[in-house]
């Protein structure tokens, strides 16, 4: 018996150094991010707000077209490094169980459409179409409305990547639940690379495009901390479906 509670003491004291080297591990990057965040935004403020002036160069100007293209590479690098940072404070927030939920009472069309008018030129450039799908009449549901339409713009962004000409997202309501999805006639998902595709950083071995790897997990994450659950339908060389659901 003393044999016992001894063993198990020690157990107990091994796993609460492990929590505390855990909370501990959390707290560190949580300070170290919130310092790159801070010490890296505003700097790259700054050389945005830079490049701007240089893609508003004056026409009459004979070297401003090689400038404007010049301010709008420096635009882009620096969107992208945002968008890194961004994304890693989220993934803190969401290992912490902290990300922010701001819900309101909103119109699933309404985000659709929001996504549909920010991303079809970007789509259109890139040589595919995207279209909406909604039901008419739609209830509205308590939902953070900036968070969904991150997740939607993700989807579509990472089909438009992967080459798909053709890219469809809508709404429904399926079991009392409220049903995003998107959907593309890309080259399809490998059934042995869907069950990594919300794993950090991972990329399948026939992934082309660059990414960080980390707008599916950070996705994931958003429709988890509003109690949904995203999922996947893929049929290689025909396209794929990605479902998210929100409860209403």
């Amino acid at each position: 018996m003393g044999e016992d509670l001894a063993r198990r003491a020690v157990v107990a004291i091994d796993s609460a150094r492990v929590c505390d080297d855990a909370e501990r591990t959390v707290r560190a990057r949580e300070e170290m991010l919130a310092i790159v965040t801070h010490d890296l935004l505003t700097p790259l403020s700054a050389v945005f707000t830079a490049a701007s002036l240089l893609t508003s160069i004056d026409s009459v100007n004979p070297d401003g077209d090689r400038i404007r293209q010049r301010g709008e590479t420096i635009q882009r690098a620096a969107q992208h490094m945002m968008r890194l940072v961004t994304d890693l404070t989220d993934l803190a927030q969401i290992d912490a169980g902290r990300l922010t939920i701001d819900r309101k009472l909103e119109n699933p069309t309404d985000i659709v459409r929001e996504v549909l008018e920010a991303l079809e030129p970007v789509v259109t450039r890139r040589g595919g179409s995207l279209r909406a799908q909604t039901k008419s009449g739609l209830p509205h549901t308590p939902l953070d409305r900036d968070r969904l339409r991150q997740v939607l713009a993700n989807l579509v962004g990472n089909a438009s990547k992967v080459g798909a000409s053709e890219i469809s997202i809508g709404a429904d309501v399926d079991d009392g639940d409220l049903i995003f999805w998107v959907a593309d006639n890309g080259p399809g998902i490998p059934p042995e690379d869907l069950p990594r595709m919300f794993d950090r950083y991972w990329r399948g071995n026939g992934t082309r495009y660059k990414g960080s790897g980390l707008g599916l997990p950070i996705s994931n994450g958003i429709v988890k901390a509003h109690g949904g659950r995203m999922w996947i339908e893929s049929t290689l060389g025909a396209g794929s479906r990605f479902f998210f659901s929100i409860p209403r």
